[in-house]
């Protein structure tokens, strides 16, 4: 499932590259001293999917010993 996540996220950014010739920002966040953090859903799903991943491998391991 995370692996999927990842990989869906990095498709999603692939296709925009090869179509748009650019990535689509889709959030745009105002909050103090930060005034503009952009980012889009393609790369937070690869975050998320990679995050997960390294947890899952973790936990994994402490299972293992």
């Amino acid at each position: 499932m995370a692996f999927s996540i990842a990989l869906g996220g990095a498709i999603s950014n692939l296709y925009d590259r090869l179509v748009r010739h650019y990535v689509v920002d889709y959030f745009s966040i105002q909050y103090g001293r930060l005034k503009k953090v952009v980012f889009n859903l393609g790369d937070l799903f690869i975050f998320l999917g990679a995050g997960l991943i390294i947890i899952i491998e973790t936990i994994r391991a402490f299972k293992e010993r």
